[in-house]
């Protein structure tokens, strides 16, 4: 199947989720980066649009991670909070996923996927998207163009 319809079923697929019915309020956590830097939401999420990419190395979710990266440096400065989840992983198993790559933004751990489990994510990779009142707007699977993810974050930036 050609790219643009497949792009454009995703497009609609999403805008679908985001109608006018409310919207859960973004779970609160708490986790460490694997720079050793505390990340709690609401606190740091307070006013911005955050970006939860749930992923695993065990699962080969790794792909949207430079794209992500590239979307960080554009975005970030616009108010965007952008964690990458490593799930059912610990920091060693983490660390080795990443591999070589150096990302501008937080990696944090979810070894037990109790925070995956909150988002409702059943699928590696996934991007749960909350809004700047701190509502989930959007939860996205990984198995869909990197634009979907992209343009579903530039219409709550």
């Amino acid at each position: 199947m050609p790219a643009r319809p497949l792009l454009l079923a995703a497009l609609l697929l999403i805008a679908a989720c985001d109608d006018n019915r409310s919207f859960d309020k973004a779970v609160p956590f708490t986790r460490e980066s694997l720079d050793g830097r505390s990340f709690v939401l609401p606190r740091d999420g307070d006013g911005k649009v955050v970006a939860l990419h749930f992923w695993s190395g065990n699962a080969g979710g790794g792909a949207f991670l430079p794209a992500l990266d590239e979307l960080w440096r554009e975005r970030g400065e616009r108010g965007l909070l952008l964690l990458a989840v490593d799930v059912g992983e610990n920091r060693a198993a983490a660390v080795a996923a990443l591999g070589k790559r150096r990302l501008g933004y937080p990696v944090v751990l979810d070894p037990e996927s109790a925070l995956a489990r909150a988002y409702g994510v059943t699928e590696l990779p996934a991007t749960v998207l909350i809004d700047r009142e701190g509502r989930v707007r959007s939860r996205i699977p990984g198995s869909v163009p990197f634009a979907v993810v992209r343009s579903a974050l530039a219409s709550l930036l």
